[in-house]
């Protein structure tokens, strides 16, 4: 049986992921700062899709002398 599961949003192409060094609560590496702040963001419907409410996308700025 395949997974029916389907991810809408990619948590590693999001700008709510941050580097966080936090060694009071043992926390190294990058977090989601929506969750970290208390917020439940994550959330699947009834057609089997896990949805995030505060993925954001992040933006690559492009320059004219990027290479193409």
């Amino acid at each position: 049986m395949a997974n029916k599961w389907r991810y809408e949003c990619d948590c590693s192409k999001c700008s709510q992921i941050q580097y966080i060094s936090d060694p009071e609560h043992h926390r190294e590496g990058n977090y989601c700062t929506a969750v970290l702040d208390g917020k439940k963001t994550i959330h699947a419907d009834d057609d089997y899709v896990i949805r995030c409410d505060c993925y954001a996308p992040r933006f690559h700025q492009t320059s004219i002398f990027d290479s193409k």
